[in-house]
């Protein structure tokens, strides 16, 4: 991960002054950006009570260029949403940030001093809201804006593939798990990996979702590992069709 220093170096190689000048006005821009929106979120998530007004919340939301739109179908998120405010869990983690709509409804539907994490990649590519893995580090001012009451939330920037990862969780948690959702990484090495290193950290009785477990071109390889994790075992699946692509949301309950 690279440090402001470290850009700084690097835009001086590439760009000379001006390189360096150009790239602190970006960042200045995203984080005006970003406190821009935090302060919407602040002033409108205490008034959202429903996962349904969660969803339609996050969905339109649009301030200061920044959207927090979920990468989710509504019936399949909200019921979902309703499944875990009947747990009221005080421990998530949530692998796969995204634009940070999910997140928003998962603090909706926890305890109210729950502790929320939620794990991606810094950004890279072109700074844009479609087209790129990660997101820029000023939106954490914007997902932290997402707790309400006395929770906590944690987005940490970092590779849910590596092992110091779930060491890092477990210091921000300082709890168990009693929901992970797992929405990152498509392959079956992928979401296999992810649930081998983060489903330990759930208590017995807890959640553990999947996104994407119906086929299509973007579920990946989900929906084989779903099929091959979910055998045998107590599950619930939230299909929104049975003609759709890809999407679905699957949850299994922990031994």
């Amino acid at each position: 991960m690279r440090t402001a220093l470290s850009r700084a170096r690097h835009a001086l190689h590439r760009g000379g002054v001006a390189g360096v000048v150009a790239g602190a006005a970006r960042q200045s821009r995203r984080y005006r950006q970003a406190i821009v929106a935090r302060r919407a979120v602040r002033s409108a998530v205490g008034g959202v009570a429903s996962c349904d007004d969660a969803f339609d919340f996050a969905y339109h939301f649009y301030v200061a260029g920044l959207h927090i739109r979920p990468a989710q179908i509504k019936s399949e998120i909200t019921a979902f949403c309703e499944l875990v405010r009947a747990e009221a869990p005080r421990g998530v983690l949530e692998v796969g940030t995204d634009l940070g709509g999910t997140l928003l409804l998962l603090c909706i539907a926890s305890a109210p001093d729950a502790r929320l994490a939620s794990i991606d990649l810094p950004l890279r590519g072109a700074p844009t809201e479609t087209g790129h893995i990660g997101y820029h580090e000023s939106r954490k001012l914007v997902y932290r804006a997402f707790a309400r009451d006395d929770q906590r939330v944690f987005p940490l920037h970092a590779d849910a593939h590596n092992l110091g990862t779930v060491a890092l969780v477990q210091r921000r948690l300082q709890r168990p798990l009693d929901v992970l959702f797992i929405d990152a990484d498509k392959s079956y090495e992928g979401v296999s990996t992810h649930f081998s290193m983060y489903s330990p950290l759930v208590r017995p009785g807890g959640l553990v979702a999947f996104h994407d477990i119906w086929p299509g071109a973007y579920a990946g390889e989900v929906p084989d590992f779903w099929r091959e994790i979910s055998a045998g075992r107590e599950k619930m699946e939230f299909v929104d069709s049975e003609s759709q692509s890809a999407f679905g949301i699957g949850v299994l309950r922990m031994p």
